[in-house]
C-alpha cells in the first residue's frame, strides 16, 4: 500500500460530523450549555428548561422579571450565543 497526504484528525472529524446529523445535535448541546454560561449562577436559578428545536431556542423560566428582560433583549441574547458558538444556530428565542 502506498501511503497517502496525512491528515489532522480535528480536520477528518469535522467532515465526518458535517455529512451527518451528529452535528445538529452537538450544536443544540452546546447552545444549551452556553445559555447557562451567558445567564451565569443567579440567572439559571431560574431556568427550569432549555430546547433548542430547529434553530428555536426555548427558555422555561420561573421569574417572570427574567423573561421580560429576556424578552426585551432576545436579539442580542441570540446573538451573543451564536457568537459564542461561531456559527449561528439559534435564529429564534422563545421566553416561556
Amino acid at each position: 500500500m502506498k501511503r497517502g497526504k496525512t491528515e489532522n484528525l480535528a480536520n477528518i472529524l469535522n467532515q465526518f460530523l458535517e455529512n451527518t446529523a451528529l452535528e445538529r445535535g452537538l450544536q443544540e448541546r452546546q447552545v444549551v450549555r452556553v445559555v447557562y454560561q451567558t445567564l451565569g449562577q443567579l440567572g439559571s436559578q431560574y431556568l427550569r428548561k432549555v430546547e433548542v428545536r430547529g434553530g428555536v431556542l426555548y427558555l422555561h423560566l420561573t421569574s417572570a422579571a427574567l423573561r421580560q428582560e429576556l424578552y426585551m433583549s432576545r436579539m442580542a441574547f441570540i446573538e451573543r450565543i451564536n457568537v459564542q458558538i461561531g456559527r449561528k444556530v439559534v435564529q429564534e428565542l422563545r421566553v416561556m
